[in-house]
């Protein structure tokens, strides 16, 4: 137990007085004793007794550990204890009720009466250290993967510890609420416990017959919901959970749950533009309630609320029957349940992706009744009059929260079906809500100056909620923000601004959408462009950058042709690599495997006789895909019958494999790098072409062979220009046009 002592004079109030679920005692005020006094032993406090002050700055950066993907937004972009786990209710990062390992906090903020603390901080931690005047002892429950990162460095992880205290307090305490809103969450209760109740989780049972360790204590979670139909636009919402933690097969359990991929959910929206079907989603209501057992025995001791509703003894406590809120395994048990039902009503789960489901018709598989894509409790799809005679019956075992059509929001995307049937898809609100990091204007004159520690907080908050965009409706930051990352832990004051213009041009362009075309479903082939940037960042590390779109055959034919992103990316190249030549190849390489990738699922949803097992093999009876490269010597190496010779024999195996992999289904195309869709996913640089082609939706690439040829003509024409004058008179040279600069048209 980690403790931080105060050392201003600031007066303790006495704690309101706390709802108990489990009858257990008030909670005591919080310890009053001088630093010089002996410290209590530590114990393990039950989360019911955290008591965090009101009196703390609610304005805490996030953790520098929380990964990019920590900062999606909910489904529906709401507080949800349905997602992942029921840790993910209230911030949509880790829970700070997934562990039992407590610590102690001291906060001491600005807007507490009382001198500061001092300066040199150095004098917090020395033990030996007496002063007189008192302190608040604050305990929370924080994750256990960060226990060791606190003890290699507590100073530097302050600012964690407030923001778990943070967290916590985002919950509503019911002691503090009026008479009003008592009356609203005791409702809420209320409706809970009838679906525990409905949904038979629990029965009761004698606490003989069960392991005491087995049982595991339960709490209320109390929070606010954003509900623009209530008068306050908020509506009380209360979660019954239990405390996964105490599971006594926490280190065995298998807790990992499928999610539904953004490969994925691009085929789906595409599939669903493409047959003119309305684009629509769902969510079940009281999800976890409605797994089933994995056969394991568990119980939990009730809160008051259900032990007086089922009139329980001391001696009885709760078996649960199926899944629970609070429970480790909770999102895969309702997976499993969730697939069972959707393949009982006629669907079929995706063999490359199990949250991918295809209703197929009965009397002619070959033909495609609806698609249905899966984030845990939300669902998103489309499809035809058996499609919804299928989610009728789904609905009768797993009954909907809402349902929505044509505009919506599904794990914090922006959906909306246009006229044409295109479907666009935005986070214009998420990254008009992203602040830019405050940095005062005399530390701006010095950009080399490090970055402290609140600032790199701040730095990776900003990088993770970017990223979040970037990987799903806004590839034209993506590279920039790479860049960025990659100096978080050096970073300076220059680091923090170059943050600021890209979170400045982000905003600026919020607008940007990713769009997915009506494209005819039979001819719908794929397009790669694939880069690289060698030696682009300071460290002399090479970037790769990956754009896919989903198109027609008339973009091989040198014709206009409407265009659907489907995957892009941006990344350093994760071996060495000596020259250009082998980091285009390196690119190349790895943009024909997700080219296959994408392929392969595509395939499958098509016909169920598609052999993705045979990758090569299959997609020769498909339309040739295009590889497109703006690298000459890698575009000549490809295409020659000739054996590659190139100074790496590394470079010369990986030409040789993409040969092999696409002979007969693909087709190499080298393109100027002018209209490179990629470019700007190798290197920070002016994104705006790549906007303008995802704001138009159509793209055209040229005929190689003319512009060699216009290339060959300059030649002439430089080597004409060298000639002596006698020379000239002789010579009748003739100017070629200037190869033109783009393809948008």
């Amino acid at each position: 137990m980690f403790q931080f002592s105060d050392l201003s004079d600031v007066p303790v109030e006495a704690p309101m007085e706390e709802d108990h679920p489990q009858g257990n005692q008030p909670e005591e005020e919080p310890s009053r004793r001088a630093s010089h006094e002996p410290v209590p032993e530590a114990r393990e406090l039950r989360p019911e007794e955290v008591a965090i002050p009101e009196s703390v700055d609610h304005e805490w950066s996030e953790p520098s550990d929380v990964s990019p993907s920590s900062f999606a937004p909910e489904p529906n972009g709401e507080n949800n204890v349905t997602g992942s786990n029921f840790g993910e209710n209230l911030s949509g990062n880790e829970s700070i009720e997934d562990s039992n390992i407590v610590y102690n906090a001291f906060f001491s903020e600005s807007n507490v009466p009382g001198p500061a603390i001092p300066s040199d901080e150095d004098t917090l931690w020395d033990d030996a250290q007496e002063d007189p005047r008192p302190y608040c002892e604050y305990e929370f429950d924080v994750p256990k993967q960060h226990v060791q990162r606190f003890i290699k460095d507590p100073k530097m992880n302050t600012s964690f510890l407030a923001t778990a205290a943070r967290r916590a307090r985002s919950e509503v305490r019911y002691a503090t609420l009026n008479a009003s809103e008592r009356d609203l969450f005791d409702k809420a209760k209320s409706k809970e416990l009838n679906c525990w109740l409905e949904t038979s989780a629990v029965r009761k049972i004698m606490r003989s017959k069960i392991s005491p360790n087995r049982i595991m204590t339960s709490r209320w979670i109390l929070t606010w919901k954003p509900d623009p139909s209530m008068p306050k636009g908020q509506k009380a919402k209360a979660r019954l959970v239990v405390r996964g933690y105490q599971d006594p097969e926490l280190d065995q359990v298998s807790t990992e749950s499928p999610t539904l991929s953004r490969d994925a959910r691009m085929l789906c929206l595409q599939v669903i533009s493409s047959m003119g079907w309305v684009v629509q989603n769902f969510d079940i209501t009281t999800a976890f309630l409605r797994g089933k057992s994995d056969g394991r025995q568990l119980a939990m001791e009730p809160v008051p609320e259900l032990q007086r509703l089922l009139k329980m003894t001391s001696d009885e406590v709760l078996l649960l029957e199926g899944n629970a809120y609070g429970r480790v395994d909770a999102p895969l048990l309702f997976y499993k349940e969730f697939r069972r039902q959707l393949e009982k009503v006629g669907f079929e789960a995706h063999p490359l992706d199990n949250c991918l489901f295809l209703l197929r018709n009965k009397t002619n598989p070959e033909v495609l009744d609806g698609i249905l894509g899966t984030h845990v409790d939300d669902g998103i799809g489309g499809g035809n009059h058996h499609y919804e005679n299928a989610l009728k019956e789904l609905q009768k075992v797993l009954p909907f929260g809402q349902r929505e059509f044509r505009k919506f929001r599904f794990t914090g995307l922006e959906i909306e079906q246009l006229p044409d049937n295109s479907i666009k898809i935005s986070q214009e609100p998420y990254i008009n809500k992203i602040e830019q990091i405050q940095v005062p204007k005399n530390r701006r004159a010095n950009k080399n100056e490090m970055a402290n520690a609140q600032e790199v907080q701040d730095l990776r908050g900003l990088c993770g909620s970017l990223q979040y965009a970037a990987v799903h409706s806004r590839p034209d930051i993506a590279a920039k923000v790479a860049f960025i990352q990659k100096n978080i832990c050096k970073a300076t004051v220059s680091t923090l601004l170059d943050a600021n213009r890209v979170l400045i041009e982000a905003q600026q362009t919020a607008d940007t959408a990713i769009m997915v075309r009506p494209l005819p479903l039979e001819r719908i082939t794929f397009a790669s462009f694939g880069d690289a940037s060698f030696a682009s960042a300071s460290q002399l590390k090479a970037q790769q950058g990956l754009f896919i779109v989903a198109c027609t055959p008339e973009l091989a034919a040198n014709k206009t042709s409407e265009i659907s992103p489907m995957s892009w990316n941006s990344k350093q190249i994760g071996r060495v690599v000596r020259s250009t030549l082998s980091a285009e190849a390196y690119a190349m390489s790895s943009s024909l495997d997700k080219l296959t990738w994408l392929r392969c699922l595509w395939g499958y949803i098509l016909s169920p006789t598609f052999k993705w097992q045979y990758p090569e093999r299959s997609l020769q009876a498909c339309p040739k895909a295009l590889l497109i490269t703006d690298c000459k010597s890698l575009y000549d190496l490809v295409t020659k019958l000739a054996v590659p010779n190139c100074e790496e024999w590394r470079t010369t195996v990986e030409v040789m494999l993409i040969k092999q992999q696409a002979e007969g289904h693909l087709q190499c195309r080298w393109i100027s790098t002018a209209i490179m869709l990629a470019d700007c996913l190798t290197k920070p640089m002016e994104s705006s072409f790549l906007r303008s082609v995802l704001r138009l939706g159509r793209f055209r690439i040229f005929d190689e062979s003319q512009t060699l040829q216009n290339n060959s003509h300059r030649k002439i024409a430089a080597k004409w220009v060298s000639l002596p004058t006698a020379a000239l008179e002789d010579e009748d040279p003739k100017v070629h046009p200037k190869e033109k600069s783009t393809s948008v048209n």
